[in-house]
């Protein structure tokens, strides 16, 4: 009897070996990164407008958060006293810092599918070619086809 049964009530499934070809397990990497990015930039984002929501029900005035609040917390000092680039000073001090968080997090997650997409697109196509000519000859020798008529 085979060491698959230890008793009756327990089946140990062997494991199975990967598949030759797949590139699937190395692109998932990038797609997951940028996934896992985008969740934690989204869930932020929207911890960040229920908190205002609630500092409004609260207290009755709309907490502004911009991007230059954010700065000033870390104590830039160009944020407190700006000499040069003025208009993006005042881009960032009227551009909500919630949707900078989630808009930070939606261009990594496409810069993540356009670099998995770049990287294994080639390979991709290679196992399809391989594919559909092993998907010829078999049909080609289903017809009868000798291996010279097919090779020629």
């Amino acid at each position: 009897m085979s060491n698959k049964w230890d008793k009756w009530y327990y089946y140990k499934s062997e494991p199975k070996a990967p598949e030759t070809g797949t590139y699937v397990d190395r692109s998932w990497s990038w797609i997951g990164f940028g996934l896992y990015t985008f969740g934690c930039t989204f869930s932020a984002s929207v911890a960040i407008v229920c908190w205002q929501i609630y500092q409004y029900f609260r207290y009755g005035i709309w907490p502004d958060l911009t991007v230059i609040d954010i700065l000033h917390e870390f104590k830039n000092s160009w944020s407190f006293h700006p000499n040069d680039w003025l208009g993006v000073y005042q881009m960032l001090n009227s551009f909500p810092f919630s949707l900078f968080v989630f808009l930070a997090g939606l261009i990594v997650l496409v810069l993540a599918i356009r670099v998995d997409v770049s990287l294994f697109r080639g390979a991709s196509n290679v196992s399809r070619d391989q594919t559909s000519i092993g998907r010829e000859r078999a049909r080609k020798r289903r017809m009868g086809y000798t291996d010279n008529e097919i090779d020629s």
